[in-house]
């Protein structure tokens, strides 16, 4: 339990730092994004549910970065002859984005995340806590002049998860809408 502590404490200072480091940069654009996420198990052969649920992001974009903070959550989908996972998310992706303005800004990026995930099997529920990477790619763009912005993304998400014994490989799929700041 201590090593995990100390994993989270790592991870959630990292968050921080970089947050902190941003705060002072000049972003052109920000704003928060709520997002529709599902995530589909890659390399399962069919024994585990897809899950579903909703996240949210602090979208920071200057002239050629990308940034989001934020997290989001799952649940899996019943199904008595499948595993299920809820899985919690925190995450911090920093990216770039090749074009500077428009309604539709490309963008790549990497990231680090803090998930926790519960197993329902049909004999037990596993839980555990770790890290993860992820690659994303996607497009942001605004939306007429009242400053909502949307953006629509699709990321690999990789860990190994102990308590569970779960190797997490995931697609995770989201498409959200948020208002920018002034």
């Amino acid at each position: 339990m201590k090593y995990k502590t100390k994993r989270i404490t790592l991870a959630l200072s990292i968050v921080l730092a970089s947050t902190l480091a941003t705060s002072n940069a000049e972003a052109e654009d920000s704003g928060i994004i709520v997002s529709p996420t599902l995530v589909k198990p890659l390399f399962e052969d069919g024994t585990v549910t897809e899950s579903s649920g909703l996240g949210g992001d602090l979208v920071l974009m200057d002239d050629e970065i990308f940034m989001a903070i934020g997290g989001w959550g799952v649940v899996g989908r019943p199904d008595n002859n499948k595993i299920r996972r809820d899985i919690f998310d925190l995450h911090l992706n920093v990216g770039f984005r090749p074009d500077k303005d428009g309604a539709f800004i490309p963008f790549m990026s990497i990231g680090l995340d803090v998930l926790t995930m519960t197993t329902h099997e049909k004999t037990r529920t596993l839980r555990g806590t770790t890290l993860g990477l992820n690659a994303m790619i996607g497009v942001a763009g605004m939306i007429g002049d009242e400053g909502w912005i949307y953006k629509v993304n699709g990321s690999y998400l990789g860990a190994i998860v102990p308590g569970t014994g779960d190797d997490l490989g995931g697609l995770v799929l989201q498409a959200g809408i948020g208002k920018m700041f002034d």
